[in-house]
């Protein structure tokens, strides 16, 4: 097991994810007024299926730290694939989802313009724990940005912000003074906070074990060199319940995760 500390690995992915999610600003010190606990349930990492930046290599670390792969998840409209990393023996820990675009299955173009843009990345960024924290490594052209967005909003996406986290995700079991997700989403709405509604405001069921719901990215600026403002990060919150009595669910549920993803698109 690697000597990294599993607290200071997250908050590298905290520290360049803020500032891409205003409204998770926002919305946390909001919640720190309240004195609340605010318990991260899990991150997202998005990726190609490249072999030298393919899930696997950005997963290495979290596995390094003791974690564990647990669940896999197949997204056949958005070409996705995708695994969730658990640390064992502690349902508290934060929980790792890390999903890749299938880039056979989009156009040649597409994955000509990824592969070109992703062999760019220095041999030891790959080799190191800072490759999911490490951002963009190839110079961003809004043109090709809409090209990818066409064909992929993931894609598009990962063209213009990179390694980093997609999103944190608030637990609503651990808030001391809000009783359910319905309540929260009440409150944020109360706060202006645009919800993703595609699906549903709420997706999933207490039936399946996990109820979720999310902001809209915020528009921001993609770097200092570029006048370009696209859908940049956003924040999450999720319920867990027990399934067939058992403890809490710890798993994702794919039909939820595909509406989730539509929270980085322009429109819902």
């Amino acid at each position: 097991m690697t000597s990294i500390h599993v607290e200071d690995f997250f908050k590298k992915y905290l520290d360049n994810w803020l500032p891409l999610c205003p409204d998770a600003k926002k919305i946390l010190n909001l919640l720190t007024d309240r004195n609340e606990n605010i318990i991260n349930d899990h991150i997202a990492l998005r990726t190609m299926d490249f072999s030298h930046i393919g899930l696997d290599v950005l997963a290495k670390p979290f596995l390094d730290m003791g974690y564990e792969y647990k669940g896999d998840y197949h997204f056949k409209q958005k070409k996705l694939f995708a695994k969730h990393l658990e640390l064992p023996h502690n349902p508290d820990a934060t929980k790792v989802f890390i999903s890749e675009l299938l880039t056979d299955q989009i156009s040649t173009d597409a994955k000509e313009t990824l592969l070109d843009a992703t062999s760019n990345i220095p041999l030891k960024e790959i080799s190191s724990t800072e490759l999911g924290t490490s951002g963009r490594h190839w110079n961003f052209n809004e043109d090709t940005y809409h090209k990818l967005y066409k064909e992929s909003e993931y894609a598009a996406w990962f063209y213009a912000f990179g390694f980093r986290a997609n999103h944190f995700t608030i637990s609503i079991n651990h808030l001391n003074t809000f009783d359910s997700l319905s309540s929260f989403n009440v409150w944020l709405k109360e706060h202006n906070i645009t919800l993703n509604q595609s699906g549903g405001e709420i997706k999933g069921n207490k039936e399946v074990g996990l109820i979720q719901s999310s902001s809209m990215a915020n528009p921001v600026s993609v770097d200092s060199h570029s006048n370009s403002e696209v859908p940049g990060c956003y924040i999450e919150f999720a319920e867990r319940f027990p399934v067939s009595g058992q403890e809490l669910y710890q798993g994702f549920v794919t039909s939820s995760a595909d509406k989730i993803f539509e929270s980085t698109s322009k429109t819902t």
